[in-house]
C-alpha cells in the first residue's frame, strides 16, 4: 500500500468522498528486483470518510512502489479548488 497526503483535505467538486472511478485515475509506478518498471493501477482506495487529505493505494503487487501520478481538475480542497496535475516519488 502507499499512503498518499494532499496538500488540504480532498472531496470531490460535489463535496463525495473520492470511490471507485478515482481510485481508476491514480497510476503508481512500481518496480521490479530486476529494475523493470510498469505502471499498476491501486485495486482499492480506502482511508476515506474521514475529510482528511490522506488517500491510501491498495496494491496487489509485491515490486516496490516509485512513485505516484494523479491527473487534475478531479478533486478539490477546502477552498473548492480543483486539484493540478499532480505526481510524487514514494519515499520509504
Amino acid at each position: 500500500e502507499v499512503r498518499v497526503v494532499w496538500a488540504g483535505g480532498v472531496t470531490l467538486e460535489n463535496g463525495d468522498e473520492p470511490g471507485d472511478e478515482e481510485r481508476k485515475l491514480y497510476k503508481v509506478t512500481v518496480q521490479s528486483d530486476e529494475g523493470q518498471r510498469r505502471e499498476v493501477v491501486p485495486v482499492a482506495l480506502a482511508d476515506l470518510g474521514d475529510g482528511d487529505n490522506n488517500h491510501v493505494l491498495c496494491l496487489d503487487t509485491l515490486d516496490k512502489p516509485v512513485s505516484v501520478a494523479f491527473p487534475a481538475g478531479i478533486l478539490t480542497d477546502p477552498n473548492d479548488d480543483l486539484n493540478p496535475e499532480t505526481s510524487a516519488i514514494v519515499q520509504d
